[in-house]
């Protein structure tokens, strides 16, 4: 799952077994490993500062990690929430970088948006 950043100066990959992110630099022609454990959908901010990840022992928290430095944060923990998806999880960005993730809501709750425009 090979991640390319805005600016193209780095390729984030995960390992095969999602065991962890590791970072290409093209600029020094390094590897560098930025986080270990489960990983799943990472996702570059729109300005390329932050690589945003879905982590936990079920691989459903929202974190991201800073660029270069491998900062990490917790930005959302979901505990409780049931996830849903194809495998049954996805993670993605909004315009402004907020995490979008996709939540079962069953088949007894029904709910309404209103989208507008900015």
């Amino acid at each position: 799952m090979p991640r390319w950043s805005p600016d193209g100066r780095y390729l984030a990959a995960l390992l095969l077994d999602s065991s962890g992110l590791k970072l290409f630099d093209f600029k020094t022609s390094k590897w560098s490993k930025l986080v270990s454990g489960l990983v799943a959908y990472p996702c570059w901010s729109h300005d390329g500062r932050f690589l945003y990840f879905l982590r936990s022992p079920d691989i459903s928290d929202v974190y991201r990690v800073a660029i270069p430095s491998g900062k990490i944060e917790e930005l959302a923990g979901t505990k409780g929430l049931h996830m849903a998806g194809y495998w049954p999880l996805w993670l993605g960005l909004t315009p402004d970088d907020s995490p979008l993730t996709l939540k079962d809501m069953g088949s007894q709750e029904v709910v309404s948006m209103e989208w507008r425009e900015p």
